[in-house]
């Protein structure tokens, strides 16, 4: 016998999935907070949740993985952390040149594929950000009508 009585066992549990969900639908709502203060309202139709970043090939070091949400924005893709930094990664839509999926990314092995979205920086030189998406397929598709519009997505 444990020592503990099985009703304290059940309560110990049920605390436990409480704070599970509690933390789950936490930063939920703040990712959608602060999803809502960047677009300046309603969240956008091109928005998905569950996203993991991998960081840039400009970084060094081990692969950081974020999670947070991309979002599709008039000027550009946008990553945003969930976490408690809030770290936004802005890509125009102006300076991206491509996609690739990949199953390493900055020589580091990644356990399944992810999109390598390629952007062109300011100073002209490539530099690849690494994003585990859920529903892959739409979001390469919008960066491939984006890459192929004549004005680069700005808005008419």
């Amino acid at each position: 016998m444990s020592g503990i009585h099985p009703l304290l066992q059940v309560a110990g549990a049920a605390l436990l999935v409480v704070l599970v969900v509690g933390t789950l639908a936490w930063r939920r709502w703040v990712i959608r907070s602060r999803i809502r203060d960047y677009v300046g309202g309603e969240l956008p139709e091109t928005l998905t949740f569950g996203v993991i970043y991998y960081g840039s090939s400009a970084e060094s070091g081990r692969l950081r993985k974020r999670e947070g949400a991309l979002l599709a924005t008039a000027e550009a893709l946008v990553f945003m952390d969930s976490g408690l930094k809030g770290e936004t990664v802005v890509m125009p839509w102006s300076r991206l040149a491509g996609w690739e999926v990949v199953g390493k990314f900055r020589e580091w092995p990644i356990h399944s594929k992810i999109v390598s979205v390629r952007v062109t920086s300011e100073l002209g030189a490539p530099v690849d950000q690494g994003f585990a998406i859920p529903r892959p397929e739409f979001w390469t598709s919008l960066i491939d009508v984006a890459m192929k519009s004549p004005k680069k997505g700005e808005t008419s």
